[in-house]
């Protein structure tokens, strides 16, 4: 099981394994004591695009998961670079993390851009490479974000970002709403139709190998089912008692094959 620590599900600036001596990685991380924390020195895979030369950047709320095939780990994260604006708090980019070979690299960065307003403050705008290929704004994905092995495939859902504009429209966390599938193998982000779940923000998803569908757990506990066959959403017929639950985790148990749903509360704010 490999992770990077993080704090809120943020990224920190070390990137961390928990050793098991697995096998099949490197030597050298075969090598590592078990049940420890070592910190791995990584370097960064530049894009081919002299224009989209940069780093990661620790900004937006994430999670992460693990790509059995790549032998990797993903997340959705900010790429600092001049294209795309610089800094903000939002991600913008899927990152895989080879702790093998200790290197990150920026899988897909979106298409949209960070620009500074007369009054102060920013405003994130496509840019017009997102009219031929659509990619999700950047956003903080939160813990809607998943990977389907089987799919080779990346999903997220709703998410926030406050600062989105439309044309002249100020259009914020609605540009967020619905979902997105990541083709691993194509590199080509492709929207949802139909309607997803009211986007409440600091919501969560994971994936059901065993129904083929992701389970999604909305702001107030109400769970929601999408079908990956039938690319379909519909409301659960039985939800935990309804509460806030902003920032719960879903997650599978392979085990007892059941989804578990944990904590979720109030935001701080």
């Amino acid at each position: 099981m490999a992770m990077l620590g993080g704090t809120a599900m943020r990224f920190r600036a070390l990137l961390l394994l928990a050793a098991i001596g697995n096998s099949t990685l490197a030597q050298d991380i075969a090598k590592l004591p078990a049940n420890s924390w070592i910190e791995l020195k990584y370097s960064t895979v530049q894009p081919n695009d002299p224009t989209e030369k940069g780093n990661w950047v620790s900004a937006g709320w994430n999670k992460l998961v693990y790509d059995p095939d790549g032998k990797r780990v993903l997340c959705y994260d900010r790429w600092y670079d001049k294209k795309h604006g610089g800094v903000t708090i939002y991600g913008n980019c899927l990152f895989g993390f080879d702790p093998a070979s200790a290197k990150l690299t920026p899988i897909k960065i979106d298409h949209w851009k960070k620009v500074e307003t007369k009054t102060g403050g920013y405003r994130t705008i496509a840019l017009p490479e997102d009219e031929q290929e659509p990619t999700p704004a950047s956003r903080h994905v939160y813990h809607a974000f998943d990977h389907v092995p089987e799919l080779k495939s990346v999903f997220i859902c709703n998410g926030a970002n406050q600062t989105v504009m439309r044309g002249d429209k100020h259009v914020a966390h609605d540009e967020c709403d619905g979902a997105w599938r990541f083709d691993l193998k194509t590199n080509r982000w492709s929207r949802f139709a139909g309607k997803a779940p009211r986007n409440r923000l600091d919501e969560s998803m994971a994936y059901c190998p065993d129904t083929k569908a992701m389970v999604y757990s909305t702001g107030d506990g109400e769970v929601w089912i999408l079908d990956l066959g039938k690319a379909e959403w519909r409301k659960a017929k039985q939800s935990p008692p309804l509460r806030t639950t902003f920032g719960r985790t879903v997650c599978y148990d392979p085990v007892k094959k059941r989804m578990l749903l944990v904590g979720g509360g109030r935001l701080d704010a």
